[in-house]
């Protein structure tokens, strides 16, 4: 059955540039052609249509026009599809993003205006008044309200950054953590140094910046100062990509031979940042460390980055420089075993790692030898422990998770593509030997953590390395600042590589 949504309130007057809010609870499914927002009175609004990705907008807004009672308001979906925190906006783009802060009432009776479900809204102006400066849905006022949540201290994540009902429930989430979860992990004393540091300087969160200035940002905190761990070459280069040319930078170890006749093992290197933000230069220090630990080359890839090419066109890049370099490639005098050809990269680049191996197994090839998954997003869903415990506070947060998401996918129901979100794969499967690594204070550790299951119940050899002291992203801490534990996840993958290319 699908679900039915009314009006936040009745007999709401909106001014151009008001922002409403529908929702249907996740799970729940619009079918074709039902109605999910109805009239219940008279009110100053246009007609509505719905997008492909949910977001309602309204057309023909005219001020002062009305449409009667019982008039639907917006026809979802050419299909049946499940749809989340549907938003509606008015079509003009330059206008304010605010809520409506005045509760209007019958202006022939007299009466208060009731909320959707009948019950009188005194209550609810009340809360508004109260808040009346801060950006907020009135369900998500009532919600705090509910929870005794000061909602002038969180963030929000609709638009213009407008708090909603997920936002004051994550809020609490982040205050319920139990003594006895406290006790099972506490956060090392270099992630805790960092993170003061981090709130001192007064570091904006990564969701709230436009593009550029979210990858500058990335780029400044991600790039040490001084020089970089030397090895024994570095070749820049470029291929044919699916549409235009894939940038590649190879790594020699310090321990590698420039004999044409000795092949070597190859990682495939795919780059963190959300989709978004990392790039060759923020995981030069990752490469350059792991290609000499684990002694083998690291081809570290330039995929496209949404949100101007979202997904699949980074994914397609990565397995166009995978099969690339199981092809031999001409390396300027260095040679690439084909048959010890692995694949990896951490945060977003596991993800995308992942959906290499996939593609591989289903396109028939290239074969690979090992897949390094280093805290990989497996799931387009925000509902796990692991995002409920570290939603906020820990470096990366599910809000920035979420904007990550939002600007790599098209439309929502590409979350669903089992190479967007390997988790949702029917079968794992014949795919090779994996590595899988969390951090406890991550968002994104209960869904790695489920992907080693899978593929283990699969009959995939796997190992684990479960860093519970740490955060997202704690691998690129490997200069400035220096953690121990980077360097001892270093260690370990570097084990897991040398382990896969010798047997």
């Amino acid at each position: 059955m699908g679900y039915i949504v009314k009006m936040p309130k009745l007999g709401l007057e909106m001014e151009q540039g008001t922002l409403l809010e529908w929702y249907v609870e996740e799970g729940e499914t619009v079918e074709e052609g039902q109605t999910i927002a109805e009239v219940e009175s008279e009110k100053s609004i246009g007609e509505i249509d719905a997008r492909e990705d949910g977001v309602l907008r309204f057309i023909d807004l005219k001020e002062g026009a009305t449409v009667p009672p019982g008039t639907p308001l917006a026809i979802v979906a050419d299909a049946e599809e499940d749809i989340t925190d549907l938003k509606a906006e008015f079509e003009n783009e330059e206008a304010t993003a605010t809520t409506e802060t005045e509760t209007a009432g019958d202006e022939t009776s007299g009466e208060p205006a009731t909320s959707a479900d009948g019950q009188a809204d005194i209550e609810e102006t009340e809360s508004r008044t109260e808040s009346s400066d801060v950006k907020a849905s009135p369900r998500a006022k009532r919600r705090a309200d509910e929870l005794g949540v000061d909602i002038t201290t969180i963030d929000g994540t609709g638009p213009q950054n407008a708090i909603t009902v997920d936002d004051v429930e994550a809020a609490v989430d982040t205050t319920t953590t139990t003594a006895d979860d406290t006790a099972a992990a506490e956060l090392h004393p270099q992630v805790e140094d960092l993170l003061h540091e981090l709130s001192e300087a007064g570091v904006p969160p990564l969701y709230r910046l436009p593009i550029e200035d979210a990858r500058e940002t990335y780029r400044e905190l991600a790039v040490p100062e001084g020089k970089p761990e030397p090895v024994s070459r570095v070749i820049e280069t470029e291929i044919d990509g699916p549409n235009g040319s894939i940038p590649i930078r190879i790594y020699v170890p310090t321990n590698g031979t420039d004999d044409t006749t000795d092949s070597q093992p190859t990682l495939a290197f795919f780059h963190g940042g959300g989709w978004i933000a990392g790039d060759l230069a923020t995981y030069d220090l990752t490469c350059r460390v792991l290609a000499n630990a684990a002694d083998c080359i690291v081809a570290s890839v330039a995929y496209r980055r949404a949100p101007e090419n979202p997904f699949p066109a980074g994914l397609e890049d990565c397995y166009a420089a995978t099969k690339w370099l199981a092809e031999s490639p001409d390396l300027d005098e260095i040679a690439i075993d084909p048959n010890r050809l692995a694949i990896g990269g951490d945060s977003s680049g596991g993800t995308l790692a992942a959906g290499v191996a996939l593609m591989a197994r289903d396109r028939g090839g290239p074969p690979l030898t090992h897949q390094l998954l280093i805290y990989p997003a497996t799931n387009h869903q925000f509902d796990t422990e692991s995002y409920a415990e570290n939603a906020k506070g820990y470096f990366i947060t599910r809000n920035d998770m979420k904007r990550f998401w939002n600007d790599y996918l098209e439309t929502p129901s590409d979350g669903r593509h089992p190479y967007a979100s390997p988790l949702r794969t029917t079968t794992l499967a014949d795919l090779p030997p994996a590595t899988v690594l969390t951090a406890g204070f991550d968002p994104l550790r209960d869904e790695g953590q489920a992907y080693a299951d899978r593929l283990e119940a699969a009959g995939v050899p796997v190992t684990r390395f479960e860093y519970e002291d740490m955060i997202h992203g704690f691998l690129m801490m490997l200069d400035d600042p220096n953690w121990d534990r980077a360097r001892e996840a270093i260690d370990d993958l570097a084990g897991e590589l040398r382990a896969a290319f010798n047997q």
